[in-house]
């Protein structure tokens, strides 16, 4: 913008702080076990179980946390509108899945929870996701390794 009394005045520079959404669980469950949840869900649709795993790492589903989550990657507006028409007891279901399959594969409660809780770490910047932040912790590998899940860092 340019004044008289001021001259040349530059736009003012807007904050670039990162929005970091939740990334680690919710990869290592869409690796692992999209297959089965699919299959485990009636008329299964990727977005039912996307929803899923939203409601299994948070607890709840809902606009700001379906916002919050890698999982709904490009699919945020989607999700929003189909969370209104779809019922809550199948969205429960395939979050119930989701415990019973990592339950299965991950047999040990005190590993499983370690993972569970290292990867609700691990998050990626919203606006570049060139990595996730921090890197997959040695205790987790590890724990993923024993057990033989899929964790692959693109």
């Amino acid at each position: 913008m340019v004044t008289e009394k001021d001259g040349f005045i530059p736009k003012k520079a807007t904050a670039d702080h990162p929005l970091y959404i939740e990334y680690g669980l919710s990869h290592l469950i869409w690796s692992n076990f999209k297959r089965e949840l699919l299959r485990s869900s009636f008329n299964g649709r990727e977005d039912l179980i996307r929803l899923g795993i939203i409601k299994y790492i948070f607890s709840d589903v809902n606009e700001a946390l379906i916002r919050l989550s890698f999982i709904s990657n490009g699919k945020e507006d989607i999700l929003i509108k189909m969370l209104g028409s779809t019922s809550e007891q199948r969205v429960e279901n395939i979050r119930r899945k989701i415990d019973s399959l990592l339950k299965q594969r991950v047999h040990n409660e005190t590993d499983r929870a370690s993972l569970e809780a290292m990867l609700r770490c691990c998050v990626m910047d919203s606006k570049n996701r060139t990595a996730q932040v921090p890197a997959l912790p040695d205790a987790a590998r590890r724990i993923i390794e024993r057990y033989g899940l899929k964790y692959a860092e693109d």
